[in-house]
Order: C-alpha cells, then sequence, then structure tokens
C-alpha cells in the first residue's frame, strides 16, 4: 500500500488539481489509487529511472516516451520504484507514445493502491505545473501565516500567565477540537473547557521541560492539527508547566517569553525590543555581533534549555527560545579563538546532534546592527521552513551554503520570477510546451556537469545526442562562445528558479 509520508497540515489533494482547468481539459481518467491523496509538487519526466530522483508526494506527469519500448515486467518494476519512493500518483498523457495505459502498469498500481490518472487530451505540460505550482504555494504560504497567528496567539497565553487549562482552551480553539493533557505517572488530567480526554483515535504529542518529560497532550485525529501546530502547542504547555514547577528557573523562562516577543514581532521593532535584546545581553554592535542559529530538532521532543546549555559552550552569553519550527538561538562572545568558523559549527552542530538526535543547525550571519538582525531573523524563518532544507541529513547547514535560498525569500512577488524566467528561457519553455523530448532537463544537466560527456552520461543519452541538444539551446538563448558572462549568468539564474517553481529542490 502507498501511504503517505508527511504530516495532515493545509495540503492540496490531487482532487483539487484536478478540479483545476487545464487538467479538466486533458480529460482525465482514474485507473487505480484514491484521489484525496496529498501532492506536495507536480513534476514532469519522460527518464525511466526517475525515481532515484524523487523525493516522495510528487504528482509525476509524463508521456511515457521513456517507456514505450520497455516489456511489461520493466513497466510494472517502473511503478514499483515510484509507489516505494511514496510519490503521490502518476499520470499517463495517452498520444504518440501510448494509445492506451499498459495493463502492467495498471496492475501494479492497483497493487500498491497507487493513483494512476490517464489523460486523453494534449495538454501542455508547463501550463499544468504553472497552474498546479500556484495552488500549491498559495496553501503552503497561507499555511505558515496561519502557524504564525497561531504561534503568536499561543505565546500571548504564555505571557498572560495562563494557567493549565487555560492554554489548552487556546490550543482547543485553534484545532477546532477538545485537547487533553495527562502527566506522566496519569496522575494529572486536564481537558478543555469541560470536556472529557479526548478518546481514541487520538494524536499526542510528548511534553518536554528541562526535567524531561513531563505527560502528553492529546487531541482528536478529526481536528485539524498539522505536525508544527502540534509541536508549537507542546511547546506552550511546557512552557506553562515549568513556570508553575520550577521556581529557581522563572526568570530564566521570563527571559525565553521576551524573546519570543521579540522574534513575533518581526519586523515591526521599536526601542522595547531593543531593550529586550539588552536585558539579555544580545543587543549587536559593530564590535560585538550577535549570532543567530535555527535548529531543526525533527520528531525529537527537545527544549529550549537542552539546546541553551549546550550553546553556553560555545559562547558567553547565549538565549535559546523555541519556535513553531525549531528552536532558536541568538548569542554572542564565542568562547573559542583559535579554530575556523567551520570547525566551531561543526562542533557545535554535532554536540545539539548527539543529545537532540536528528536534528539540523542552520548558520546564520553574525550581524552588528539591529536591521541586520531583524533580517536576518527573517530569513532563518525561511530557511527553516524550506522543504528541502528541513529535509536535510546534514548536522549542519553553513550560511554560504544558503545563499541562493536567501535572495529568493526576498523575492516577495511570485509573478516578477515568473516574468524573469519566461523572459529569459522563453524559447526553451515554448519549445518544451510543444515537443517530445523536452530540453529543460538537457539545460539543467549542462549547468550541473562539468564537461558535455558528463551532462550526457547524468541524463543516459549519447554524446552526440549531447552535442545536438546543446546547440539547439545556444541558439535559442543566445548562449554561444561570445556570449557575455553577464548573459550566461542570467540564463543560469533562470534556469535554477524555474528548478526551484516546478521541483521545489535547487
Amino acid at each position: 500500500m502507498c501511504t503517505w509520508p508527511y504530516g495532515h497540515a493545509m495540503v492540496t489533494t490531487a482532487r483539487e488539481l484536478l478540479a483545476l482547468p487545464i487538467l479538466r481539459r486533458a480529460r482525465p481518467e482514474v485507473l487505480s489509487g484514491h484521489l484525496d491523496v496529498p501532492v506536495r509538487w507536480v513534476h514532469t519526466s519522460e527518464i525511466f529511472e526517475i525515481d532515484a530522483l524523487l523525493q516522495g508526494g510528487e504528482l509525476l506527469l509524463t508521456t511515457g516516451l521513456g517507456l514505450v519500448r520497455e516489456p511489461p515486467h520493466r513497466l510494472a518494476a517502473y511503478m514499483e520504484g515510484l509507489a516505494e519512493r511514496r510519490v503521490a500518483g502518476v499520470a499517463l498523457e495517452l498520444g504518440r507514445p501510448f494509445a492506451e495505459v499498459p495493463e502492467a502498469m495498471v496492475e501494479a498500481a492497483r497493487a500498491r493502491e497507487l493513483l494512476l490518472i490517464a489523460f486523453h487530451e494534449v495538454v501542455p505540460w508547463v501550463q499544468v505545473t504553472e497552474a498546479a505550482h500556484r495552488l500549491l504555494v498559495s496553501k503552503e504560504v497561507a499555511g505558515l501565516r496561519r502557524m504564525s497567528v497561531i504561534s503568536r496567539n499561543l505565546l500571548a497565553g504564555v505571557a498572560r500567565g495562563s494557567d493549565l487549562p487555560g492554554i489548552l482552551e487556546v490550543i482547543a480553539r485553534e484545532v477546532g477540537m477538545p485537547v487533553g493533557f495527562i502527566g506522566k505517572d496519569e496522575s494529572e488530567v486536564w481537558s478543555s473547557g469541560t470536556s472529557n480526554l479526548p478518546s481514541e483515535p487520538y494524536t499526542s504529542r510528548i511534553v518536554q521541560t528541562s526535567h524531561g518529560a513531563v505527560g502528553e497532550i492529546r487531541v482528536p485525529d478529526a481536528a485539524f492539527a498539522e505536525s508544527e501546530l502540534l509541536d508549537a502547542a507542546a511547546s506552550a504547555v511546557a512552557a506553562i508547566v515549568s513556570a508553575a514547577t520550577v521556581g529557581d528557573g522563572h526568570r530564566a523562562l521570563h527571559l525565553r517569553m521576551r524573546l519570543n516577543d521579540f522574534v513575533t514581532a518581526a519586523p515591526n521593532f521599536d526601542s522595547k525590543h531593543r531593550r529586550v535584546l539588552t536585558e539579555l545581553a544580545l543587543d549587536p554592535s559593530p564590535r560585538r555581533p550577535t549570532y543567530a542559529f535555527m535548529i531543526i530538532t525533527g520528531d525529537s521532543a527537545a527544549s529550549d534549555q537542552i539546546v541553551e546549555r549546550i550553546a553556553h559552550r560555545f559562547f558567553v552569553v547565549a538565549v535559546a527560545s523555541e519556535t513553531a519550527l525549531g528552536v532558536l538561538v541568538l548569542a554572542r562572545d564565542p568562547l573559542r579563538t583559535s579554530g575556523s568558523a567551520e570547525d566551531l559549527l561543526f562542533q557545535f552542530a554535532s554536540d545539539v546532534r548527539r543529545e537532540v538526535p536528528g536534528s539540523v543547525l542552520i548558520e546564520g550571519e553574525p550581524q552588528r546592527t539591529m536591521s541586520d538582525l531583524v533580517r536576518e531573523l527573517h530569513d532563518l524563518q525561511v530557511l527553516v521552513a524550506d522543504a528541502s532544507v528541513r529535509r536535510s541529513k546534514h548536522i549542519a547547514i553553513s550560511r554560504r551554503d544558503t545563499t541562493l535560498l536567501r535572495l529568493l525569500a526576498h523575492l516577495d512577488d511570485v509573478s516578477d520570477i515568473e516574468r524573469f524566467v519566461s523572459r529569459e528561457l522563453g524559447p526553451v519553455l515554448e519549445h518544451d510546451a510543444q515537443n517530445r523530448p523536452p530540453l529543460m532537463p538537457t539545460l539543467l544537466a549542462l549547468l550541473s556537469s562539468d564537461s558535455k560527456v558528463a551532462a550526457a552520461e547524468r541524463l543516459g543519452v549519447t554524446r552526440q545526442t549531447m552535442h545536438h541538444r546543446s546547440q539547439i539551446l545556444e541558439g535559442m538563448l543566445g548562449l554561444g562562445p561570445a556570449a557575455p558572462l553577464t548573459r550566461r549568468a542570467a540564463a543560469t539564474l533562470a534556469a535554477l528558479l524555474w528548478q526551484w517553481r516546478t521541483t521545489n529542490t535547487m
């Protein structure tokens, strides 16, 4: 069975995508699977071994050009590989390669309950992906905005000094259903309002404080509660429990709450927020910059106290605060003056990973002014929300590795990006909308390879084919030997932007 690997956040389903006018024109026919499967992204490919390049959750569009000469057992293996990758589904455009969907593909899809769709009319893939990604991105942005509002509401509840039932009421309003808390030894049970604890099936989150796990919160499975919301809710409950049980740590909790207020106020800072940084001894200056890090904790129940304790091994001043998407660390005055910045980053990340399994540390730029620190906090929040960053297997992501994503974070108008890509790559995109095989994969392979030979091997084509396609691309885009550096740079950036917009990867 093909199962969905992600949470049930504000996702887009295949049913919603097929309702788009451009896809209705294709006359879709569902041959296997369910239309309510969530779709993370839409991808087009004619490569037989495409499964190795996917990350899960994609709706794969193909004309079957790379499958046409394959025997039935290979077609079944193609579908098996995609099911193993846990793609959302496969849509096959009928026409030149296939008049009908091969039975081997249908049987393999049904055996794995993988969504398989046949398109009976030809539609331009570029129009399909543009419409689909516009819907996907708009939902993702709406989800991030909603999480920002929820985080502010939870932080406001903590700041008001709410008790445990009070903060559970706040959480219940956000998920739209009763919420319960049960202590670790089950001696303490609370629920929102007059309701009892949610009965099974329910989703739970461990509530972790500096003293370890103190219990768990529970919400009904039917509640609209994305993973990030539950993490933020558990953090809010942990703050309330810690404030009620740890007298000596009350000032530390107060300072973290002030830092949360500082972060959630971005970018509307004033003198009050500068005083918060001054009180925390974190106000940036030309001679004493403030360092910022964001730590993705994955499924680990990591508290800000754990991360803060580790940070003090490397900085004189360090304060950590849990946010909706990770733990933010602001620090000053490194303790180690010898060794490279890369060594410091790796050691810091390694120590965190040792106590918080699966964590990923994102390095920020040291900032010397308040305005630059504000911008840095914005960038870090964008980075930690990026899908490719959250899936990283590295223990640390240096600031040099996020330069392009930071640039994209400040391109607020999606239409500006689309116009730039269309202006720079228009002839290639127009060609791909009407012809097969498409040329964009060749362009990306050339840009990401050391030579045409390496690009040919990457795509699995002959050197002669690669040479022929590269000549066509040079003519279309004006990238001949005499082309200026600025022209090549513009085409390269446009191709990377196109890849980012269509596959959510760089």
